[in-house]
């Protein structure tokens, strides 16, 4: 057997093994995600986006467009291990403006919004991210994971055990909407 033969089966052993990755990661959560979608989302809104190992639930609440994404693999060893959870509201905001876990919240503004002191208060709160329509388009990109889209609006960064329970996400997203509500 040849060196280029070797070669080419490790290659298709390594493709054959991301691909069944993908499988299974798409297979364990898209129940997940839909679930969440009938739960939380208005009737109807809701769709489940998969691109690789990237899985988005776009839809809305209460009329509010929103994205939902968990990055992270939920189970190893039968353990559940923290995640990055992105929650997108899509609403025009005025103010390009991050915040981030340990930051300084009066550094933001000459009186920060009582919203912004409630949303860095959740639990396994890591930022916010508030993009208005004006930002250059690489700053969008870098604001972003990949799959939520490039729309005005405000992402919600959580580093945590993953939750797909909608009621703290109805809470979540009740704070983004009256942080947006009160001039953001």
């Amino acid at each position: 057997m040849s060196l280029n033969s070797i070669l080419l089966i490790v290659i298709a052993i390594l493709f054959a093994f991301v691909f069944y990755n993908m499988y299974r990661h798409y297979r364990t959560y898209r129940a997940k995600y839909e679930s969440l979608g009938r739960a939380l989302c208005d009737p109807d809104s809701w769709v489940v986006k998969n691109c690789l190992r990237i899985m988005v639930l776009k839809g809305c609440v209460n009329g509010h467009p929103i994205r939902l994404s968990v990055f992270g693999d939920e189970r190893k060893d039968r353990k559940a291990i923290p995640t990055s959870t992105y929650l997108l509201l899509e609403h025009p905001v005025k103010t390009n403006l991050r915040v981030y876990a340990g930051g300084d919240l009066d550094a933001t503004g000459p009186e920060p919004e009582p919203q912004l002191y409630a949303i860095s208060d959740l639990p396994d709160f890591r930022g916010l991210v508030l993009t208005p329509a004006r930002s250059p388009w690489l700053g969008k990109v870098l604001a972003r994971p990949l799959g939520l889209g490039y729309q005005p609006g405000v992402l919600l960064w959580k580093f945590g055990l993953p939750s797909f329970d909608p009621e703290p996400l109805r809470k979540e997203i009740a704070l983004l909407i009256d942080l947006v509500s009160h001039g953001a």
